[in-house]
């Protein structure tokens, strides 16, 4: 390494310089345990909620609580290194993105989730102890700073995405702003409006518009006020423009779509204790909807099933994930955090690696540096690809549009009694419990709660006493 990348402290005599370099290496081995710890909660956080593997979940959960105390050991080491190394700055940013960079991975519990504030006020911490060694040590090279402030200031937005969505997710919010509004406007539904589970007719279950119920209130909620901006589960499947056609296969999968969506806020309401209206109101049309409409058709249990984990899938994503604040609240950029972020590192990554051409490979920090700036460049165009497969980002353009034995069955006979009697007697639960599915998704979910969402759909809330019908 030359002399030009790293300087003696003041006041440091060569006699450290061996000491020095050794703490260079050690440093360097804890940003590339850094960068694997990404690496791990980019690409493992991703099947969290698909996967149950124990493994799986043990090595995420390692990953995202040893982040914290490898990001502040390390900064710590930097800080206070007898040399000043100019690569410091990049290293300093890529721990940044360690924690605050997982669109993916929010929050590992739901007690992270009600507990928002303290992971504001500790990732205020380490951002201003970064700002500041990129301040001291990136002002050396030139070529450096513009995509390092650039990668600096998308990771603070992130950071500020990650806090909102968290304080959006808790319980407290979700009963004043959220959930609320919803389970007031399903009080409002006229019990004696005719309805069809088979063509949604009747069927106000709410797509999105929570914003325009808690702003016009009780106007939108009963009726007097035409709304444009409250979308409902009626008003998709009324639709038969070329994108939602209900004669074509990619039409249904795209009202199923928002079907999903509605259905979670219903879920939602339980996690949050709120009685779900509708059932009260009718049982039979919960009941229908699901035994003549999700079950209705020739493969029945197929779509059923892909609504319910769909839905599930979005019920995750808000408490565990960003993708539902960013595609809700600034749907118009959701795409423009990551898209920036990849543009930024692929900028540092072509810098770093013109710097290393003139230095012919000689410089092993700057050789690991360009290896592992190039190796997060990688993990941020998967995140990209990510939010691009997302079922968010489906919604997201829809909504965009939308503004313009040798016999087999009886052999599955014979288990399909079987399991349903059983099944149906497990499934259901007090809304006290409803909140242990919630946990179950995060460790990747059970059978059992894809029929749990089912049955509370279909207006089973509890189970029943002995010989008498579910309340």
């Amino acid at each position: 390494m030359d002399a030009d990348d790293v300087a003696l402290a003041p006041g440091t005599t060569p006699s450290h310089r061996r000491h020095s370099i050794s703490q260079l290496v050690y440093i360097t081995v804890l940003i590339s345990a850094g960068v694997l710890a990404m690496f791990l909660l980019h690409v493992l956080g991703s099947l969290r909620r698909r996967s149950s593997n124990k493994a799986l979940h043990a090595v995420v959960l390692g990953a995202y609580t040893l982040s914290y105390l490898l990001v502040s050991y390390s900064l710590g080491l930097m800080q206070d290194s007898e040399e000043y190394f100019n690569e410091f700055a990049v290293w300093a940013v890529c721990l940044l993105m360690l924690l605050g960079g997982t669109d993916n991975l929010m929050a590992c519990k739901l007690d992270e989730v009600d507990n928002w504030k303290s992971f504001h006020v500790r990732h205020l911490f380490k951002g201003a102890l970064v700002v500041l060694i990129v301040a001291v040590y990136g002002g050396e090279v030139d070529e450096y700073q513009k995509p390092l402030w650039g990668i600096l200031c998308v990771n603070i937005l992130q950071s500020c995405v990650r806090i909102k969505s968290m304080r959006d997710a808790s319980k407290s919010n979700l009963l004043s702003k959220n959930v609320k509004p919803i389970s007031d406007y399903m009080k409002s539904e006229d019990k004696r409006q005719l309805s069809s589970a088979v063509t949604m007719k009747g069927y106000r279950y709410v797509v999105a518009g929570e914003p325009s119920l808690r702003k016009h209130g009780k106007e939108a909620m009963d009726g007097s006020r035409d709304d444009k901006e409250i979308t409902t589960v009626e008003q998709i499947y009324e639709c038969e423009g070329s994108l939602l056609s209900s004669e074509s296969k990619r039409g249904m999968r795209l009202k199923d779509i928002c079907l999903s969506m509605a259905l979670s806020k219903m879920l939602n309401r339980r996690f949050a204790g709120f009685e779900l209206a509708e059932v009260k109101a009718n049982r039979q049309k919960t009941n229908d909807f699901v035994f003549q409409g999700l079950l209705a058709g020739d493969n029945k249990y197929e779509r059923a099933f892909r609504v319910i984990e769909v839905e599930l899938g979005f019920v995750y994503d808000l408490y565990y994930t960003r993708y539902p604040f960013l595609y809700q609240k600034i749907r118009h950029f959701a795409l423009g955090l990551p898209v920036a972020m990849v543009t930024f590192c692929s900028w540092l990554t072509y810098e770093l690696s013109e710097k290393h051409k003139i230095k012919q490979g000689e410089d092993i920090p700057l050789t690991a540096t360009l290896c592992l700036m190039a190796v997060v460049t990688f993990l941020e165009a998967f995140q990209l690809y990510l939010h691009m497969a997302s079922d968010w980002f489906k919604g997201a353009r829809l909504a965009r549009q939308l503004m313009e034995i040798q016999d087999k069955a009886l052999r599955w006979k014979v288990l399909s009694d079987f399991w349903a009697e059983m099944m149906l007697y497990v499934a259901p639960c007090d809304d006290g419990q409803a909140r242990a599915h919630l946990e179950a998704l995060a460790r990747g979910g059970e059978f059992i709660t894809h029929l749990w969402a089912l049955l509370t759909h279909a207006g089973v809330l509890k189970r029943p006493p002995n010989g008498s019908e579910a309340a």
